[in-house]
């Protein structure tokens, strides 16, 4: 096997460097509380240690930019934590956000290229954030999660249209993902911890290791650092029984925090990671290999620095108040040797954010007011070398520049001394994309929302929510040149309008004594889709070669609506039920056919038995299905996929009598069953064998 990164030696020597460190970098979290504070939006307590992944009590931040319990969320918020990522021995981002109800990520077996999609809406549909830092490169198949899973703490995924407050790109959602704290991992009187986590994957011979330390160095300074080392084989077992090869990858991840804590309610946050993958798969390694998708050497890097001050009293005019900069760098490297060419592709972007939470009381209403203010800046940069002539602009990623000013405000008026919530909001955007000789893009844009959430009883509540959402144009659509084709070239237009959408959703919520449960229903009205027109020409005759233009327009409106929801029962003594369903349709009202992004409905069910904490074992284990309907509703007849059925098991505990370790495994696809996930051109990963543990000393 070709190794594509530094060899074990070199691995173990950083290892060793990062052991010695006694520097790094923290996440804040997302609102403290202040134990006389008035506020009536105070989270439920947390639910029992034997409910699983679908918790009603737990805190989210998405969906408000304010701290609310799911249960009185005014919008649909799937969470998923660091103790689901080690149960379940997730690889990538991707096995995690695929457990959410109306996420997909169709970018087949090959974990580079991933990119998700929301309610059937992808691309830069979707805001990335990590930390409340945007990640906005964006080319082709080029992927969009450059992140290591160790280093998460939870993620959360706001589904449906969120631009009055995160701006663009937020049509389809927001996911943002938020890393570990160092008090995340300390307890008590403890300062300091050191800790390993080791995780093997047999379909695609993946290896994994995570080294960290972290700790306090005095009452107000704490550290993290963690690194991450990984490697897989150069092909995956498909459930057909074939091998899918050039699919090797290999990389390292280091991730550095401090948090400085002056008082119980001011923080200081200076966060640092530095990604980098090297992999030997196909240009677009969605598809298989041809000679118009050749294999490529590609290297991804990523570099996120994050400082981040909050501030929060609780109550009063800074209840909550955060202020955020950072400066990423992402850059894409493919060599294509057997070609002759190598592409570069770069974005840098600076971005930072005010936000503030006022909490008063008014004519006897209480009010929490928040507003903010954010700006970022991206600058992308292509770069093509060709043996024998030398360096140019890469025309399919531009050298541009996109700026972009928001301005927003909500209040969350709440009446019937907490039963029943308000929330309306706006948010103004301005934006502007340049390139050398072309002509400006640049559109002021309002976008509204209004929510609301009754709380019928203490356990039943039902909440509704509408709003607006926006996608600017893309350097790319904007300003792309160069062939796209052979006898066909890219047109740049500069004119392009932004995409927007309409989104309205309405559900209920339960959480009654042993069960949690959740029904969503959404509908999706998105106008002026960007898409290529495609204008082919014979000018040779009709039987000589096509010639023509490609070009970015305003092309096409869409329809989307379907249900979300999930169900969990504590049935007795820490065994429980659950189940998820989500049902999806789309349509393009131009055309008046299916689109092709939407995928078929989906249940997942299951059983899953946890002792209570604390006990000798600290026992879980859990056996999962997953029922796939077919995919014969999309307008590309070689997308379309039979239904199918998989089943996994996972169980995992801690050692007796030795505390700090931890041990899981996991059987994926049990029964060998071939299939072919919906929007992908291969067949499902084979049985996949994880097994990981972890040890942790904290002193």
């Amino acid at each position: 096997m070709n190794t594509v990164t530094s060899n074990c030696t070199a691995h173990k020597k950083l290892v060793a460097l990062i052991a010695m460190a006694l520097t790094a970098f923290s996440y804040q979290p997302l609102f403290a509380e202040n134990a006389e504070s008035k506020n009536e939006q105070t989270p439920a307590p947390p639910l029992p240690a034997n409910i699983g992944r679908y918790d009603l009590g737990t805190v989210v931040y998405a969906g408000t930019k304010t701290r609310r319990a799911l249960l009185d969320s005014p919008q649909s918020v799937g969470v998923a934590t660091s103790e689901e990522i080690f149960s379940k021995g997730a690889k990538d981002v991707g096995d995690i956000l695929e457990d959410i109800p109306g996420v997909q990520i169709n970018s087949g077996p090959r974990q580079v290229g991933q990119s998700p999609t929301i309610r059937g809406l992808g691309g830069r549909r979707v805001q990335i954030r990590q930390d409340d830092s945007r990640m906005n490169f964006f080319s082709g198949h080029q992927g969009r999660l450059f992140l290591n899973i160790d280093d998460i703490e939870r993620i959360e995924v706001l589904r449906g249209s969120a631009s009055a407050l995160y701006g663009s790109d937020a049509i389809g959602g927001v996911i943002n993902i938020i890393t570990k704290d160092p008090s995340d991992m300390l307890i008590d009187n403890e300062t300091f911890g050191i800790g390993t986590r080791t995780l093997f994957n047999s379909a695609n011979q993946e290896f994994r290791q995570t080294e960290r330390i972290f700790g306090t160095i005095t009452d107000y300074l704490e550290y993290l650092i963690s690194y991450t080392y990984w490697d897989t084989g150069d092909s995956i077992k498909l459930s057909n029984g074939d091998r899918l090869r050039d699919s090797e990858q290999s990389g390292n991840n280091l991730f550095s925090k401090i948090v400085f804590n002056p008082s119980d309610i001011t923080k200081f946050t200076i966060s640092n990671t530095l990604y980098d993958e090297k992999s030997i798969v196909p240009v677009n390694p969605s598809t298989a290999l041809s000679t118009s998708n050749t294999l490529t050497d590609r290297t991804t890097r990523r570099n996120l620095l994050n400082l981040e001050l909050s501030h929060a009293e609780g109550y009063g005019l800074f209840a909550d108040f955060k202020g955020n900069f950072y400066y990423q760098l992402t850059e894409i490297q493919h060599d294509r040797s057997s070609e002759g060419i190598k592409d570069d592709r770069d974005i840098d972007t600076y971005g930072l954010e005010f936000k503030n939470t006022s909490a008063f009381e008014l004519a006897g209403i209480e009010n929490l007011l928040t507003y903010g203010i954010e700006y970022y800046q991206d600058s992308a940069e292509g770069n093509r070398t060709a043996s024998g002539s030398g360096s140019a602009p890469l025309g399919s990623f531009p050298a541009g520049d996109f700026e972009s000013l928001g301005v927003y405000i909500q209040n969350e008026i709440t009446f019937f001394d907490g039963r029943l919530s308000i929330i309306p909001g706006v948010r103004w955007d301005k934006y502007r994309s340049q390139a050398s000789g072309e002509d400006e893009n640049e559109e002021g844009r309002f976008n509204p929302k209004i929510a609301t959430v009754l709380k019928v009883t203490d356990e039943f509540s039902l909440f509704a929510n509408y709003g607006h959402g926006f996608r600017s144009p893309s350097l790319l659509e904007l300003y792309t040149t160069g062939t796209h084709f052979a006898f066909n070239t890219f047109v740049p237009n500069p004119d392009l309008r932004p995409e927007k959408a309409k989104s309205m959703e309405a559900g209920a919520r339960l959480d009654h004594d042993r069960i949690q449960a959740e029904l969503v229903f959404f509908y999706i009205d998105a106008k002026d889709f960007i898409d290529l027109d495609v204008d082919v020409t014979f000018p040779f005759g009709p039987f000589g070669p096509p010639g023509g233009t490609t070009t970015a327009r305003n092309v096409s409106d869409a329809e989307i609506y379907g249900l979300e929801g999930f169900i969990e029962i504590d049935i007795w003594n820490g065994i429980s039920t659950f189940a998820t369903l989500e049902i999806t349709e789309g349509f393009d009202k131009d055309t008046d056919v299916f689109l092709n992004s939407i995928t078929p409905a989906e249940v997942h069910t299951g059983v899953r038995y946890q002792v209570p904490q604390d006990t000798l074992w600290n026992l879980f284990c859990e056996v999962e299905g997953e029922f796939v309907h077919d995919n014969e509703r999309i307008a590309d007849s070689s997308l379309h996929t039979p239904g199918y059925g998989l089943w996994d098991v996972r169980v995992g505990c801690d050692i007796p009598y030795i505390k700090g370790f931890k041990v899981h495994a996991a059987v994926e696809n049990i029964f060998n069953k071939n299939y072919r996930e919906p929007l992908t051109n291969f067949h499902g990963i084979a049985r996949n064998f994880v097994v990981g543990g972890s040890c942790t000393f904290k002193f």
